[in-house]
């Protein structure tokens, strides 16, 4: 996992997600989630996540539930079959709206936020 420091200096966050996404790799993802001073904006890129299981989805849910309650915009970026799979669970913290499929277009959509 790694973020983008010019994106930092804008507000935005990008917090990179690589390789399947489940219990064992949610631990390290929440830990960096606490450390957001001066982030408008998190994007999850999730674009090269092959999977992700149910523990994953509810990490996933928290940390969007975290960042929310610091008043932090977020996007998840997910490959297309784990966006169907997450519409069709009905993830209630991981709705359609927070849900993209190009991180350019969720990086542009953030920026345009704090911009």
């Amino acid at each position: 996992m790694s973020q983008s420091e010019a994106d930092m200096d804008s507000g935005v966050r990008v917090i990179e997600v690589g390789g399947p996404f489940f219990f064992g790799s949610t631990s390290q993802l929440l830990d960096r989630v606490d450390q957001v001073i001066g982030t408008r904006v998190a994007v999850f890129d999730c674009s090269r996540v092959p999977f992700m299981d149910l523990s994953a989805q509810f990490a996933l849910e928290e940390m969007v539930e975290r960042l929310k309650a610091q008043s932090i915009v977020v996007f998840i970026v997910v490959p297309p079959a784990i966006q169907t799979e997450l519409m069709r669970l009905r993830a209630p913290h991981l709705p359609a709206e927070l849900l993209r499929s190009d991180l350019g277009a969720a990086l542009g959509e953030a920026r345009g936020l704090v911009g």
